[in-house]
């Protein structure tokens, strides 16, 4: 592991950081791709309702609440960067069945489900090794730089990858368009091979020998009983089920209510990114000058109050379509500053040795309720109308700063280094 006589080498100069980010940069811009593809598959190719098209989003992020909590001891038992090589692989050929089955003619929902949830289950793998492998690449007090950069680059392919895509769907096809995708994850693994520090063996800090349910125990307690990890948390998960609820009932309004094309859609998304980008790398200047928590509650609320715009987009295309950029550019820019923050402040607050099980624990409920918004949001479209649905999730996603406004996270000046 690095130390912290390194520490005014620019991350840019650190290859092994270097390659993991080149990497991660690509993959992310084909995980946006597919974004808007996968429902777009769904959309356009088998002409699904709202209720399904929840039951799709459901099956992506599922494996968030099934599968990370054990992904979590496997991550603090087992070197990290394999796994996540592995994850790439995989979900590169599981991306690729897609426009296969569509050469075929033979594209159904059930399979897309079924893929949907195969990709999830790699991606939670993922999700839960990288947050723990990036701090073994940097100094301590380089983690929030390392991790805004991570996160500005997830920024900057959500604001090209939604537009790609959506060219890509209108001129190439949906499922055509998800070639991209699986490219991307090959040349991310192959960025990951490049790394030439080898991990450490895992160390054994605890008495729990192989018995998975002590060791699940030991990083969940540590999780919930840290102030900031929980509060952190639960504004998370409550952020999460009512964005995502969003988001799935936004696809279907945006395509069937707004009348937006393939390419206006793309559009549209790539202010996600364009948002998360300002939030995302500034995060590092803004929390070095000004108390932590006092940054994170006002990110919060811009955050909410982005998203309570989209309900309002109606009238001509040019008048929702800008409603809409000006409602995902606050909501992410807001958000993806107090994700660094969250990412940040978890690592510097947690052992290296429970690092995998204490990501896994957050992880899960913030990633679990995931599925569920996305279930929820396609049926309460069904129910209650699109716009209604749109409106219950955007004041429940504003509602989400009650947690981090009943924590001491408030009057937290600043990040600990160590």
């Amino acid at each position: 592991m690095t130390t912290t006589a390194d520490r005014p080498r620019s991350l840019w100069r650190r290859r092994d950081f270097l390659a993991y980010w080149v990497g991660d940069t690509v993959s992310s811009l084909g995980t946006q791709v597919t974004f808007i593809a996968l429902p777009l598959v769904a959309l356009l190719t088998l002409d699904v309702t709202t209720r399904e098209l929840g039951v799709l989003r459901f099956a992506e992020y599922l494996p968030f609440l099934a599968f990370t909590l054990p992904f979590g001891v496997w991550a603090d038992r087992r070197r990290r960067r394999p796994l996540m090589i592995g994850a790439h692989l995989v979900r590169a050929t599981l991306v690729a069945i897609v426009p296969l089955l569509a050469l075929f003619g033979v594209v159904r929902f059930p399979a897309l489900v079924t893929i949907a949830f195969a990709v999830g289950t790699c991606t939670a793998l993922f999700e839960v090794c990288w947050l723990s492998y990036v701090p073994s690449l940097v100094p301590s007090g380089r983690l929030v730089e390392a991790i805004g950069k991570v996160a500005t680059s997830h920024s900057a392919a959500e604001v090209t990858g939604p537009a790609l895509g959506g060219l890509l769907v209108q001129h190439v096809t949906a499922p055509l368009a998800l070639i991209a995708d699986a490219v991307s994850y090959l040349v991310a693994a192959a960025s990951l091979v490049m790394v030439r520090d080898r991990e450490p063996d895992p160390s054994r800090h605890d008495d729990a020998g192989h018995n998975v349910l002590a060791e699940l125990r030991a990083g969940l307690g540590f999780a919930f009983r840290q102030p900031y990890i929980r509060a952190t948390a639960f504004c998370a998960a409550q952020a999460n089920f009512f964005g995502i609820l969003t988001e799935t009932v936004f696809l279907q309004y945006a395509v069937r209510e707004l009348r937006l094309s393939p390419g206006l859609l793309g559009l549209v998304l790539s202010a996600v990114g364009a948002g998360g980008i300002l939030g995302a790398a500034c995060a590092n200047g803004i929390v070095t000058r000004f108390p932590v928590g006092r940054v994170y509650v006002i990110a919060r609320l811009i955050s909410g109050g982005g998203v309570l715009l989209l309900p309002m987009s109606d009238g001509s295309t040019s008048t929702a379509v800008v409603t809409c950029m000006a409602s995902f550019f606050l909501w992410q820019a807001a958000l993806a500053n107090t994700n660094v923050v969250n990412a940040s402040l978890r690592q510097a607050m947690t052992p290296e040795h429970l690092r995998g099980r204490m990501n896994a624990s957050v992880r899960t409920l913030v990633f679990g309720t995931m599925p569920l918004g996305g279930l929820a949001g396609g049926l309460l479209g069904d129910l209650i109308g699109l716009r209604p649905a749109l409106w219950l999730g955007a004041i429940g996603y504003a509602a989400s700063i009650v947690p981090i406004l009943l924590s001491p996270l408030p009057r937290l000046r600043k990040i600990p280094t160590t």
